[in-house]
């Protein structure tokens, strides 16, 4: 996503976000993914890729946003369609919905705990965030962590599209999908 982002930037004449993301975040490597990884660690390179992936976007969306504050709705719109993409024909329950989010949105890594699910019922799943592992690059980047969570709640309405499940956001630290009947 934050290389989508840049070449949008590059077509508008900042001639350098390539670079700036680069230099700031580190390069994602390339190629294929056995070629790519340390195979006696694989963990610790998935760990690696994310911390970079979602820097990139903190850094990426935060030079769109200062370059021009009008790029906002074209960003969450984005957002948005990507989440479209991911977007099953139907989910088979809400725990299939929320399964899905899980998978598709970064969140830390494996090995952390950052969230919990707090209500699991037929038709209703709330989750607790217990850590925040996207604030820090987010103030990194110059921007709230709001933003963040802005296109996250963009992405995760992408997804639901077309659906009867609904998506609430309660300050960043109560996430709830419950379905209408």
């Amino acid at each position: 996503m934050a290389t989508d982002i840049a070449y949008f930037l590059l077509s508008q004449g900042y001639e350098t976000i390539m670079d700036k993301i680069d230099l700031t975040c580190g390069a994602i490597p390339q190629g294929e993914y056995e070629q790519v990884i340390d195979q006696g660690a694989p963990q610790q390179f998935l760990t690696f890729y994310t911390h970079i992936a979602e820097f990139r976007f903190a850094v990426a969306v935060t030079e769109a946003l200062k370059m021009n504050k009008d790029y906002w709705v074209a960003i969450k719109k984005y957002c948005y369609d990507k989440g479209k993409v991911f977007r099953p024909e139907k989910f088979a329950n809400i725990q299939a919905a929320y399964d899905l989010l899980d998978c598709c949105i970064l969140d830390g890594t494996g090995d952390e705990d950052t969230k919990k699910i707090t209500v699991a019922e037929q038709d209703k799943i709330v989750w607790e965030k217990l850590v925040d592992t996207h604030e820090n690059y987010w103030q990194k980047a110059g921007s709230p962590v709001d933003i963040y969570y802005d296109l996250q709640s963009c992405f995760i309405l992408g997804i639901l599209n077309e659906s009867s499940i609904k998506f609430a956001n309660e300050e960043n630290k109560i996430f709830t999908l419950s379905c209408e009947n």
